[in-house]
């Protein structure tokens, strides 16, 4: 008896269907992630915000995530839900956020672009996923104070506002107020950054006693008088927009000053070219000059500027020359003493080598002020090996760094 054995047949794989499978389902894959932003869409689940932005220089150019999507103003631009990268540039500077967006918010984009990121200004607007809080508000400076509907509230009492509408003012010595409005809507977080835009000249520009063609323009602001040019150049630039405020409360917008002395004693036209030769400039009693003063609560003009002024004008230096208030008497019993008496001799001084330092709280702590080139300085404590502790000419106290000061012999 022979015995069969029987064994199963091997299947063969058709790989024409299977290839033809694989083509199929790649492509269906390969649809879906190309319009899986659209699917939403399609599907009548999209989540959508709105986006207004504008600026005080109208015509400046808003981008979204590197996307050209309009012109200031721009005005209840529909922006899709999540993560986006804001930018507008203007003729002279730019600003640039990252921005949270969430399902059905509103959001507000206002700003002053001025001549670089320091000299900017604006608010920023926009509604979060609610919390313990329904209201939280930046300041930038942090003192500033916030009036609601004519009255001054507290960050604390800005966080209970109740659903509305709302006219905020903030206002800070040294800086332009602010005015807009807010919609505090039920369900969202409204939150509220800030930005004051300094000023380039604070108070009334006025006459210096016994010119009847000098000014004095002061600032306390570092984001201001750091740089002599950038002051100039934002002189210029808020003129033009806002306008300066004279005494007698005179609102200028033209062109005023010819020329500029800083507290270097360094001289600037106009145009903010610096001049070296004071005799191409002529008869200054036919001009109008501006003396750039900084850290006002020090009004006791220094000798670098003095000098100037005197070349310049071609008048006796007077040692009791000083600046003060409009309606005060411009003198210094103390400068009249003999410099021994004035000086405390076992005072050390620092000068910066730098063209500007920061000053920190601590050696290499947060920054409290600035200082600039030639500043000089009260010098505390020389004891750490990197850093000098000073205290600058508005009282502060600070460490700056060895390597780019020194100590006055």
């Amino acid at each position: 008896m022979s015995i069969t054995t029987i064994r199963p047949s091997k299947k063969r794989v058709n790989f024409k269907k299977l290839l033809i499978w694989l083509v199929f389902f790649g492509s269906i894959f390969g649809l879906i992630s190309y319009y899986q932003e659209k699917i939403p869409e399609i599907l009548g689940i999209s989540k959508k915000a709105y986006l207004s932005v504008n600026t005080l220089e109208t015509g400046s150019k808003v981008y979204i995530n590197s996307n050209l999507v309009g012109e200031t103003p721009v005005d209840n631009l529909e922006i899709k839900a999540g993560l986006a990268n804001l930018s507008v540039k203007g003729e002279l500077s730019g600003y640039t956020t990252n921005l949270n967006i969430i399902d059905n918010s509103e959001n507000i984009i206002y700003r002053e672009l001025g001549i670089n990121k320091e000299l900017s200004s604006g608010v920023n607007i926009w509604e979060g996923t609610y919390d313990e809080k329904k209201v939280e508000i930046f300041l930038k400076p942090k003192n500033a104070k916030i009036f609601v509907n004519e009255k001054e509230l507290n960050n604390e009492e800005v966080d209970k506002l109740e659903s509305g509408n709302y006219k905020f003012k903030i206002t800070a010595e040294g800086f332009k107020d602010l005015n807009f409005s807010v919609n505090i809507r039920s369900g969202f977080k409204t939150n509220i950054d800030i930005k004051l835009p300094p000023l380039p000249s604070e108070g009334e520009i006025q006459k210096f006693k016994d010119y009847d063609n000098l000014y004095v323009i002061k600032s306390s602001n570092p984001d201001v008088f750091t740089y002599t040019k950038d002051w100039l150049e934002y002189l210029n630039y808020y003129q033009k927009r806002r306008g300066l405020l004279f005494e007698n409360s005179e609102n200028k917008k033209e062109s005023f000053f010819d020329y500029f002395i800083d507290s270097e004693g360094r001289v600037f036209d106009k145009n903010l070219n610096q001049i070296d030769d004071f005799d191409s400039i002529g008869d200054l009693n036919i001009k109008k000059v501006g003396l750039l003063h900084k850290n006002i609560s020090k009004d006791v003009l220094n000798d670098k500027n003095s000098d100037t002024i005197t070349a310049l004008y071609s008048l006796k230096k007077s040692s009791e020359t000083k600046l003060t208030s409009p309606s005060s008497s411009i003198s210094s019993p103390v400068s009249s003493l003999p410099k021994s008496q004035v000086t405390n001799n076992t005072k050390k001084i620092v000068v910066v080598n730098a063209d500007w330092l920061r000053v920190r709280s601590t050696p290499g702590g947060s920054e409290v002020g600035k200082v600039i080139k030639n500043d000089e300085l009260e010098l505390l404590s020389e004891e750490d090996p990197a850093w000098f502790k000073i205290k600058m000419k508005d009282g502060k106290e600070g460490f700056i760094s060895k390597e780019f000061s020194e100590v006055k012999n």
